[in-house]
């Protein structure tokens, strides 16, 4: 299938991955380990609401690690001089 059927179904682990980790948060009874996605699945406002939050843990995709992430590289700057990507 084309390219869309795969960003479907890794958004669909991202979401999946996103619930898993506010269920760690929940028992641990706060908001220990701050966790966002960012995916083109999210609008415009979204996106900017993730990025002013400065979570410890960011859950994307190829598509947007391409589009965003690297793209517009001096936006992530202060995240790009700490980061380590990791690929599950």
């Amino acid at each position: 299938m084309p390219r869309p059927s795969i960003s479907i179904r890794i958004n669909a682990l991202v979401n999946d991955q996103l619930k898993s980790l506010f269920r760690i948060n929940l028992a641990l009874g706060k908001e220990a380990v701050g966790v966002r996605a960012y995916t083109g699945a999210l609008s415009s406002d979204k996106r900017k609401a993730a990025r002013a939050r400065n979570p410890h843990i960011w859950l994307t995709n190829p598509e947007m690690l391409h589009l965003s992430f690297l793209l517009w590289h001096a936006n992530w700057e202060d995240l790009c001089a700490t980061c380590a990507l990791s690929s599950l």
